[in-house]
């Protein structure tokens, strides 16, 4: 992904953001996952380190890497859950 208008995904189904060939992802803004799925290898495919993450509605954030069930945020991420069903935990490190 590229530009400077974020991601927004609606409706169900899954979306799984994996590494580019360069190994990150270079767009910038917000991501906003409003319902469904988002599939994450690792803190690199949610672009610029400054993207702030918001999730709402009956969305689901997942590991899409299959070894662990840990997800690794870089610091400064900003996670946003406006849900009421939040399941797992998340850690500061």
């Amino acid at each position: 992904l590229q530009g400077t208008n974020g991601f927004t995904k609606n409706g169900a189904g899954l979306v799984t953001f994996r590494f580019n060939t360069n190994g990150v992802h270079t767009y910038t803004g917000t991501v906003n996952i409003n319902a469904g799925e988002l599939g994450l290898q690792n803190d690199n495919s949610l672009g610029d380190s400054n993207n702030p993450v918001v999730f709402t509605g009956n969305s689901v954030l997942n590991n899409a890497a299959s070894t662990s069930n840990n997800i690794t945020l870089n610091a400064g991420r900003t996670i946003t859950i406006n849900t009421s069903a939040l399941a797992g935990t998340l850690v500061s490190q």
